[in-house]
């Protein structure tokens, strides 16, 4: 049964205050306590409540999903137990029913469903917190899928916004969690993007267009016709997860030129476009049997500033000319490292890891992001990265631009994928 609006607001504030006071309880408690057992105690705490945090999310869905799905992402922000719980919370979305599916494209598209397809089918091909895809055929015989938006969804969104912005403003009340405020901001930016799909139509035939000399993409074509700001028609694209191994054997693909190629578009859209999709999770990457690449579901599109383009550049030839100075001016291009005064000594400590990495980690000899090997990675290198450079530090001297929230997310979900 779906929560009302009261009780949804109700029962997340119950699950949240609930856990503020428990957090609170273990602080005070945690002063009797030898370091080893107040580590252990905290472990348990976080246990069970990010348990019962996830499970409010996925019985709440609507837009909790969605911050979840954000949050999840950017896992430096929660400790594990939490970024686990939201991992599971974040691919849990019930499908709505037909008649209310039904309802919605008549209304945005002003006539009955079986006067604009030949068929239409019931059972949704994926489902999301926004919405949920339908697999169709137009009165032309086009294959299409069509995306349709739940009723009310504009709503629920106004009022999961609000609320969840209470609760971080709570949280920060008693407990300093760096970039929160940057990432809220925007995580409502993607949400009122996502809720106006003729914006994602937009987008899509922008990238379509930026990427139309490459033979490695697919990207569905959109129907402006059938499309409103609720529902969004596109061609139908058959395909398979990018990260389903089994298919690419039976298809003789070469999961390396794979990747490299999905690198190589994504480069181009950042790099040179300053347009790129921004949640290339498996379920949004999908390769036919040719080895073409199919982008997927548009709702979250990353813009960068010119600003964080240039920046980029100077960083990574910085890095490769081992140019702490160069660096910092990159970064400060970028909009990353604070004006606090003697600031320049601690960002050049940071620096001074960060470009020992890339050069002997990542073996980058020269300005070309191609030749990157992602599969010579050593992650456990990367924790020690984190590891060394003092968290403190980073905050006195690290503030982390808009536009970087998205694509630091949008990098993470790119190296995923290659990474299997």
């Amino acid at each position: 049964m779906e929560q009302s609006l009261k009780a949804r607001r109700k029962k997340a504030q119950s699950v949240f205050y609930k856990a503020l006071f428990r957090f609170l309880i273990f602080k005070i408690s945690s002063k009797f306590y030898s370091k080893k057992k107040k580590e252990e105690n905290l472990r348990k705490l976080n246990e069970s409540l990010a348990k019962k945090i996830g499970d409010v999310i996925m019985e709440l869905e609507g837009l909790f999903i969605k911050v979840a799905q954000q949050i999840s992402t950017m896992s430096n922000l929660l400790p594990n137990e939490y970024t686990k719980a939201l991992e599971i919370a974040q691919n849990h979305s019930n499908p709505k029913p037909f008649y209310q599916i039904k309802e919605r494209v008549e209304l945005e598209l002003g006539a009955q469903i079986n006067d604009i397809f030949q068929n239409f089918e019931e059972q949704p091909i994926g489902t999301a917190s926004i919405g949920q895809v339908h697999k169709a055929v137009l009165k032309t015989g086009e294959e299409v899928a069509v995306k349709v938006q739940h009723l009310k969804i504009d709503e629920i969104a106004k009022l999961d916004l609000e609320l969840i912005e209470k609760l971080i403003k709570t949280i920060k009340y008693f407990i300093k969690i760096p970039g929160v405020d940057g990432m809220f901001k925007e995580v409502v930016k993607m949400i009122q993007e996502e809720l106006d799909y003729e914006h994602e139509a937009q987008q899509i035939n922008t990238i379509s267009q930026n990427l139309k000399n490459d033979s490695r993409i697919i990207i569905p074509k959109t129907f402006s016709n059938y499309s409103t700001k609720k529902v969004l028609t596109l061609a139908f694209v058959e395909g398979e997860k990018i990260t389903n191994h089994e298919y690419a054997k039976h298809n003789g693909l070469n999961r390396e030129e794979l990747a490299k190629n999905l690198l190589h578009i994504f480069s181009k859209n950042v790099f040179l476009d300053g347009i790129y999709h921004a949640d290339p999770h498996p379920g949004n990457v999908l390769v036919n049997e040719n080895g073409q690449i199919i982008l997927l579901d548009f709702g979250a599109v990353g813009i960068l500033s010119n600003n964080m383009k240039e920046g980029l550049i100077i960083l990574m030839q910085a890095a490769i000319l081992k140019d702490e100075n160069l660096m910092i001016a990159g970064l400060k291009k970028m909009g990353f490292i604070t004006t606090t005064p003697g600031i320049d000594l601690i960002s050049k400590k940071i620096i001074r890891l960060l470009g020992d990495y890339l050069q002997n980690e990542l073996k980058i000899e020269k300005f070309n992001i191609s030749e990157i090997k992602i599969n010579e990675i050593d992650f456990s290198k990367v924790f020690k990265l984190i590891k060394e450079i003092n968290l403190n530090e980073v905050q006195q001297a690290i503030q982390i631009p808009h536009d970087w929230i998205l694509l630091n997310k949008t990098i993470a979900l790119t190296m995923g994928i290659t990474a299997e």
